[in-house]
């Protein structure tokens, strides 16, 4: 959403500005605005001669160029497919997670090392409340999660490495092309990996327990089914 709403609001009065430069520098050297560019600093003519640098272009508008930007109304819909494989010890009630595929497309990403993170992070978040997350407490109310000792966040070691696509599709509703992914790792992890382990639970009869899969649940889930 940052990056559709601000991004684009940046992005136009952005392109507002870039205008404005152009222009003054237009009537200083006599040149058509677009006949003109802005490249190292300056303002340059097609030749690569410099008409004025940005600085300069600055103090002679006095000091100051104001310009606004808008967001765009139109809303942004991404869309991916997530899909994960897990294996279960039928001893111990144990998940784990095996390969992690996701395919998303997000429109344009302005910034694609950034953007691969926060898939990534989000299939994490998203991992750790099928397999273990979860606030619990004991019988007088007190919580029994109160730190990350306690709280079964998964860790590098409960993950594989994953496989990330991106097919982006530009959105014609911002300047930017982009339909964010904030949300995309951890909304498509939870139901991929629940799913997965349903899959395997079913294979020999037992029903997906509640959320979070924690290894007893899962351990009586198979015990329900053998009896």
């Amino acid at each position: 959403r940052s990056t559709v709403s601000a991004g684009s609001a940046v992005a136009d009065a952005g392109a507002a500005l870039r205008a404005r430069l152009l222009a003054l520098a237009g009537l200083r050297a006599n040149e058509a605005p677009e006949d003109l560019a802005i490249a190292g600093g300056a303002i340059l003519r097609r030749d690569g001669s410099p008409v004025m640098t940005l600085a300069e272009a600055v103090a002679a508008s006095g000091g100051e160029i104001a310009v606004t930007g808008v967001k765009p109304v139109a809303a942004t819909f991404p869309s991916g497919c997530h899909i994960a494989e897990v294996e279960i010890d039928r001893e111990t009630g144990l998940v784990r997670l095996t390969r992690y595929v996701a395919a998303d497309d997000s429109g344009v990403l302005v910034n694609p090392v950034v953007a691969e993170g926060q898939i990534h992070g989000g299939i994490v978040q998203g991992v750790g409340g099928v397999l273990g997350e979860g606030m619990r407490y004991d019988a007088a109310g007190q919580p029994l999660t109160g730190s990350f000792m306690d709280y079964t966040m998964p860790r590098a070691a409960d993950v594989p490495g994953f496989v990330t696509l991106d097919l982006p599709t530009p959105s014609p509703n911002n300047p930017l092309g982009a339909k964010g992914l904030g949300e995309a790792g951890t909304t498509g992890a939870l139901p991929a990996v629940a799913n997965a382990v349903a899959d395997a639970l079913r294979q020999i009869g037992a029903a997906l327990p509640p959320l979070p899969c924690t290894p007893l649940r899962v351990w009586e889930a198979i015990r329900a089914a053998e009896f």
